[in-house]
């Protein structure tokens, strides 16, 4: 299966947990990330959105808080040419469904490198 996402959404495993998905969903809908447009192939999706380093430095920091979801980030390797994509999030239900791929489009006018902020990312403490 294939075809174009007119609104974000991802595709889960059915065990994946409900809290997670929920919270997931609530940052990539938010109407202060303009979403672009998306696709999907079988379980992995991209995502794309258009907005400025204040949009963007937000986005990542709420995704960063959702417990249970693991952020890598990355600058234009798997980014589409469509210049006015800002940014994009991809996403494989079947490889690791907590896992958000989000890669910053280095040549946006929108988005200041320098203002950048990746938030901080801390490991779970383990009791010992």
């Amino acid at each position: 299966m294939a075809g174009k996402l007119t609104s974000p959404t991802l595709s889960f495993p059915k065990d994946f947990p409900e809290a997670v998905r929920t919270n997931m969903l609530g940052v990539l809908t938010r109407p202060d990330f303009k979403f672009l447009s998306g696709d999907f192939i079988n379980s992995t999706t991209r995502l794309r959105y258009v907005g400025d380093t204040k949009a963007l430095n937000l986005f990542l920091e709420r995704l960063a808080h959702c417990p249970g979801v693991t952020l890598s980030v990355g600058f234009g390797r798997d980014i589409d040419e469509e210049k006015e994509v800002d940014w994009q999030v991809s996403h494989g239900a079947l490889t690791d469904a907590g896992r958000l791929r989000i890669e910053v489009n280095p040549h946006s006018s929108q988005i200041k490198l320098e203002e950048l902020v990746i938030p901080d990312i801390k490991a779970p403490v383990h009791g010992g």
